[in-house]
Parts: C-alpha cells; sequence; structure tokens
C-alpha cells in the first residue's frame, strides 16, 4: 500500500508534517524551604499549562507527556518525605499526595509568625499610577495583591475561592478589605468605600463584584479626568 494520496489529477497529496515541539523542562524542587516550595508551584503550575497546550495541538494523552511529581524531587528528599512524613514506601506515594503536602507547606505562614497584613500590604501592594491604560492598572493592581498573598504565606487567611471552607466569609472580607485599603488614587478609593458601604454591599465579602466596582468607577473617573484637562486646554 502507499504511504501517500492521490488526488483527482493523479498529484500526489503531500502530507503536513507533524508539528516539532520545542523541549518544555519540568521545574525540579531542590529545596523544602517555603520560598523554593511557592516558585516551584508557580513553575509547575505553567509547565503544566505548556504540556496541555502541545497536547491540544499533538492530541497526545496529557498523563502521558507529563513529567511527574515524584521525579521533580531529589531522591534524598523523596526518601525523608517517604519515611518521615508519609510513612509509606518511596513508591507507594502519589503525586497528589506531594502536591497536597507542598500546598499545604506554602499555605502556612514562614515559621509560624503572622506579620500585620494590613501594614504588609500597605507597604508592598501599590496602584501603579504610571500605568496610563486604567484597565491594565487594575489588572496589574489585583494580579499583584494574589502575587503577594502567593509569596509571602497568607494563602490560607487570603486565598481567593474555597466557599466550601468554613472561613469562606472571614476570609473574603478580610480579602476584600486590603484591596479597598491599597487604592489610588485616594479619590477612587473614597468613593469605593463610599459605594461599598452604602450601594454595593456584596462587594464587601465577594472579591468579584468588587472587582468589577473598581474596574467599572476607575474607567468613569479617568474619562471624568481627562474631559477636565480638555476643557482647560487653550
Amino acid at each position: 500500500m502507499p504511504s501517500f494520496r492521490v488526488d483527482a489529477d493523479g498529484d500526489v497529496e503531500m502530507a503536513a508534517p507533524p508539528p516539532v515541539f520545542e523541549v518544555i523542562k519540568p521545574p525540579e524542587l531542590k529545596s523544602w524551604d517555603q520560598e523554593s516550595l511557592v516558585e516551584w508551584l508557580r513553575k509547575r503550575r505553567r509547565y503544566r499549562e505548556e504540556i496541555v497546550e502541545r497536547c491540544r495541538i499533538s492530541q497526545e494523552p496529557v498523563d502521558a507527556v507529563l513529567h511527574s511529581v515524584r521525579a521533580s524531587l531529589p531522591p534524598k528528599l523523596l526518601n525523608y518525605l517517604a519515611h518521615y512524613v508519609f510513612r509509606q514506601p518511596r513508591d507507594a506515594i502519589t503525586d497528589q499526595e506531594i502536591l497536597d503536602k507542598i500546598q499545604e507547606r506554602v499555605s502556612e505562614v514562614m515559621n509560624g509568625h503572622i506579620p500585620d497584613m494590613y501594614d504588609f500590604f500597605k507597604t508592598h501592594l501599590k496602584m501603579d499610577m504610571d500605568e496610563q491604560d486604567v484597565e491594565a492598572r487594575v489588572v496589574k493592581y489585583f494580579v499583584d495583591f494574589d502575587q503577594l498573598i502567593e509569596e509571602h504565606g497568607f494563602t490560607s487567611m487570603l486565598a481567593a475561592g474555597g466557599q466550601d471552607r468554613s472561613d469562606y466569609r472571614d476570609r473574603m472580607k478580610n480579602r476584600c478589605k486590603l484591596i479597598v485599603e491599597n487604592l489610588a488614587p485616594e479619590v477612587l478609593k473614597t468613593e469605593i468605600k463610599r459605594l461599598v458601604s452604602l450601594q454595593h454591599r456584596e462587594a464587601k465579602t465577594d472579591d468579584i463584584a468588587l472587582h468589577q466596582l473598581v474596574l467599572a468607577r476607575a474607567k468613569v473617573q479617568q474619562r471624568y479626568h481627562m474631559l477636565t484637562l480638555y476643557d482647560k486646554s487653550p
């Protein structure tokens, strides 16, 4: 049987060559300290996203291509976890068990020390007023907020989601309060505080509603600001 096809005119139809993929290297976990775990989790998520996208194109099964979590750990660290943490044979430990343990470790605040969250975010969470695109500015603000939560061990107290957890409402309340308290410019923060207090009370405990409110009012204020500048121009 020929390995090619012939069209109606007798010409050979050339099959499209298979796509060539760049090698995607999985991240290696080299240490059990919190900073290394946070960095590894971030890289692992990105690695998985790239593998899923590749498999979408190549039609390969994701599980067949994805490098295992176990293989990402140094043998000595895996031996330690098997003996002291999981207390079972190394080969019996699953990827999900390791991921759950890493997530648990990351969710802990460093060495059990709980800093003043309000002072911390007041110092580190800033609205980038150099960004002229208002929507991009708001996007960056919310992305930075979540990144600070992840990188500094506030996940268990401030992370989004987890509606099935008993602390969900308190967590969302703290999350929304921190978002509002660090908004800029001051006129935007003042308006959002007033709206949340009087008209949009759901935004006190709903970060999605709060995001929509912040974005909408920031755009309105920016348009008003631009009109004011236009009126003042000679």
